[in-house]
């Protein structure tokens, strides 16, 4: 790889947690090979140290450890902090579970510099199977879902053509895979950002402790009118399943009633909730149908299912959400 300039120089961010030091350490493997000039790993008060185990990548790493597990938001905002202080300009921010390929990097940086514009926001996110896929699949099958006031992904006007895709199965890819595709939000898991957006949008809101927070983050982008852009050329591999990839082919309904952890499925609903509500933008009497008649059919569904407990914990996020009631919930503690 060419050799950049101080202010090209990219360092990866990398929150890690629990007891994921074998994932962690093959994460910042990839990331050195992949061509990352530095890597600081924010250690969100994992069982065992990462400290000592990362010491092999000598001064190539950076640990920053925290008390305890303060969530992703505080985590990712940890480590904004201390790459800025560190003088880098543009950030590649991963999970601890995330294998960069060694052409990510270089087709990432092609991208930013595609779109970015003195004093715009912009940022670029790689493509993952399980976050970006689905976008990039409706792009190549011309399918368009609506965005604005929808309700926990849920829009009354895309009904008829869910159920037509399910019953037909509508064929496979028909268009060209494009370039760079136009996100509405992304995860932190392979976003490219540079120091220019960060000081626009500011940190993670840590209020928001885990789940959604990182759209919320990067909605901030598009709503000053930045630029937020998938690159299905820039690759990342997941090093484990997502937690409710066992339930990737199943309705959102489903997802909701039947995932497998009531502490992911309350704060991944109460902060979805809250950013449909106050931070996607202006609400109406559309968004208002939208929530509920998605709620209507979610308590049909639980009460056909037997899973009326779920549905209740479910509505308590939902009034914690609209009470602005964020944080870190008593009865869900951080492992």
């Amino acid at each position: 790889m060419q050799a950049r300039s101080d202010n090209q120089a990219v360092t990866a961010v990398i929150v890690t947690y629990g007891a994921r030091e074998r994932l962690v350490l093959t994460t910042l493997d990839a990331a050195r090979a992949g061509g990352l000039d530095h890597a600081i790993v924010i250690d969100n008060g994992s069982a065992t140290p990462i400290a000592p185990a990362a010491a092999r990548f000598g001064d190539w790493v950076t640990v920053v450890r925290l008390d305890r597990n303060r969530g992703s938001a505080a985590g990712f905002a940890a480590g904004i902090e201390a790459a800025l202080a560190a003088g880098y300009d543009r950030l590649l921010m991963l999970d601890d579970d995330n294998a960069v390929r060694t052409d990510t990097l270089p087709a990432l940086i092609a991208a930013f510099d595609a779109i970015k514009q003195p004093g715009v926001p912009a940022a670029v996110l790689a493509l993952r199977a399980g976050h970006g896929g689905q976008r990039l699949d409706h792009t190549q099958r011309g399918v368009t879902l609506a965005e604005r006031d929808t309700a926990f992904g849920f829009h009354i006007a895309d009904m008829a053509g869910k159920i037509a895709r399910r019953l037909f199965k509508r064929g496979k890819e028909t268009g060209a895979i494009p370039t760079m595709l136009p996100i509405p939000a992304a995860p932190y898991g392979g976003l490219l950002i540079d120091r220019e957006t960060i000081e626009r949008i500011g940190l993670p809101d840590e209020r928001y402790g885990l789940y959604q927070d990182d759209h919320e983050y990067t909605i901030r982008i598009l709503r000053q009118g930045g630029a937020l852009m998938l690159v299905p050329g820039a690759l990342i591999d997941d090093l484990e399943p997502s937690y409710n990839d066992a339930l990737s082919g199943a309705s959102s309904f489903a997802r909701w009633l039947r995932g497998p952890s009531d502490f992911r499925v309350f704060y991944t609903f109460r902060n979805m909730a809250h950013l449909d509500r106050y931070r996607r933008g202006p609400t109406g009497p559309l968004f208002r149908a939208n929530r509920a008649l998605f709620l209507t059919i979610l308590r049909a569904m639980a009460l056909k299912e037997g899973r009326m407990a779920r549905y209740r914990l479910l509505r308590r996020a939902l009034a914690d959400a609209d009470r602005e009631k964020l944080g870190i919930d008593p009865a869900f503690p951080l492992p």
